[in-house]
C-alpha cells in the first residue's frame, strides 16, 4: 500500500490494483487479499471494479473461506450491483475444490436463478466431486429436472454406479439421457449398464444387449466373457444363452466363452447343462484344456452322468486327487 502510495499517479488505478490482488489470490493469502483489498479502497480511495469482485470471490473461494465469500457477496448487494457469471464460477470451481459441494450446488442454483446458464464442466466438476464423497445419488436428486445433463456427466454417473452396484439410479440416469436424446452410445453408456443390469439378473439387460446390436456396437469376445461371469454371480442364465446366441450368430464360440458358459450353469445348480456343453465343444473343434475337464468331471457326477464322467476318466491321461475321488462317487451310484 504504501508503495502504491508513492506512486500514486502511475500506481494508482484499478487494472494496477487487480494485477497485485489477482498475484494474492492465487496464492491462496485470504488474509493478505483482504487486508490489501481494503486499504486500496479505504486508504487509497480506488474504487472496486467488478473484475476486482471477481478476484476476491475467487481468493476466498479457492481456501474454502465461504465467510468471506458471504462478504464479498453482500457487499455487492450493497452497491447493488450483482455477481458476475464468471463470479461464481471462480466461487463454484473454489468450493468444489474444497470439498464445498452443498455450497457449491447452491451458488449454481443461485447462479440459474438469476438468469446465468450453467456451463457443463461446471455440472461434470460437482459429480466428480460428488464420486469421490459417495453423494452421487443425492446430488443427482438434487439437481434432477433443474440442470440439463451431458455426455460427460451421465458418463461419470453411470461409472459410479457400476462401481456402487447403484442400478436404480442408473436407470433413473438412463431415462433422464434417453429423454434429453444424449446419445449413449458415444461414451460406453452401453457397457455400463448391460454389466449392471446383468449383475442384478434384470431382464432389461436383454433389450440393452440387444439394443447394442442394431446399433452395431462393437461387442468384445472379453465383454461376454465378462458378462457370463457377472450371469453366473446372479443366477441369471437366460441373459447368459442370449449373450451365446450372438456368439454363434457372429462366427463361433471359444473356449474361454464355453468356460463362462458352464460357470453359469454350475451356479445356477444346472449340472447336466454344462455337461451337454462338452459334446457341442466338441462338435466346434475345440478341445477342453485339464480345468475344464476336472470340471466336467465333477458335473457329470453331481447330475448323475457316471457314463460321462466314465468317458472322461478314459480321455484324460493324468487326474487329481479330487477327479479321483469324483469317480469314486459316481462308482457309489451306480
Amino acid at each position: 500500500i504504501d508503495h502504491f502510495r508513492s506512486h500514486l499517479i502511475v500506481l494508482g488505478n484499478a487494472k494496477m490494483v487487480l494485477l497485485v490482488l489477482d498475484e494474492v489470490a492465487r496464492a491462496g493469502q485470504a488474509e493478505a487479499l483482504e487486508q490489501l483489498a481494503r486499504g486500496f479502497r479505504m486508504d487509497l480511495r480506488i474504487a472496486p471494479t467488478i473484475q476486482t469482485f471477481e478476484v476476491l470471490l475467487m481468493g476466498y473461494a479457492s481456501v474454502g473461506d465461504e465467510q468471506r465469500v458471504a462478504g464479498v457477496i453482500g457487499e455487492l448487494s450493497r452497491c447493488r450491483r450483482g455477481v458476475s457469471a464468471r463470479g461464481f464460477l471462480l466461487t463454484i470451481k473454489g468450493f468444489l475444490h474444497n470439498g464445498l459441494i452443498d455450497s457449491a450446488l447452491q451458488k449454481m442454483q443461485d447462479m440459474q436463478d438469476v438468469g446465468f446458464q450453467i456451463p457443463p464442466f461446471a455440472v461434470v466438476q460437482l459429480f466428480k466431486a460428488a464420486c469421490e464423497r459417495q453423494r452421487v445419488s443425492e446430488i443427482f436428486d438434487e439437481v434432477a429436472g433443474r440442470f440439463p445433463l451431458h455426455v460427460e456427466v451421465v458418463s461419470i454417473i453411470l461409472d459410479d454406479c457400476l462401481k456402487q452396484n447403484n442400478v436404480a439410479l442408473a436407470k433413473r440416469v438412463e431415462k433422464q439421457a434417453r429423454d434429453e436424446e444424449i446419445p449413449l452410445k458415444k461414451f460406453g453408456a452401453y457397457d455400463v449398464l448391460v454389466k449392471l443390469y446383468a449383475l442384478h439378473a434384470d431382464l432389461y439387460a436383454i433389450d440393452i444387449f440387444k439394443e447394442m446390436q442394431e446399433l452395431d456396437f462393437h461387442i468384445s469376445e472379453g465383454l461376454c466373457v465378462g458378462l457370463l461371469a457377472r450371469c453366473g454371480d446372479a443366477r441369471f442364465p437366460r441373459f447368459a444363452e442370449e449373450i451365446v446366441r450372438f456368439c454363434r450368430s457372429r462366427g463361433g464360440m471359444t473356449l474361454c466363452l464355453y468356460s463362462a458358459l458352464m460357470k453359469v450353469y454350475a451356479y445356477c445348480g444346472m449340472y447336466g447343462k454344462a455337461c451337454d456343453l462338452y459334446d457341442d465343444i466338441l462338435r466346434d473343434g475345440l478341445e477342453p484344456d485339464a480345468i475344464m475337464y476336472g470340471c466336467l468331471m465333477k458335473f457329470s457326477v453331481e447330475c448323475g452322468r457316471t457314463d460321462l464322467s466314465q468317458r472322461l476318466s478314459k480321455i484324460t491321461p493324468k487326474l487329481d486327487i479330487q477327479n479321483y475321488m469324483s469317480l469314486i462317487r459316481a462308482a457309489g451310484r451306480d
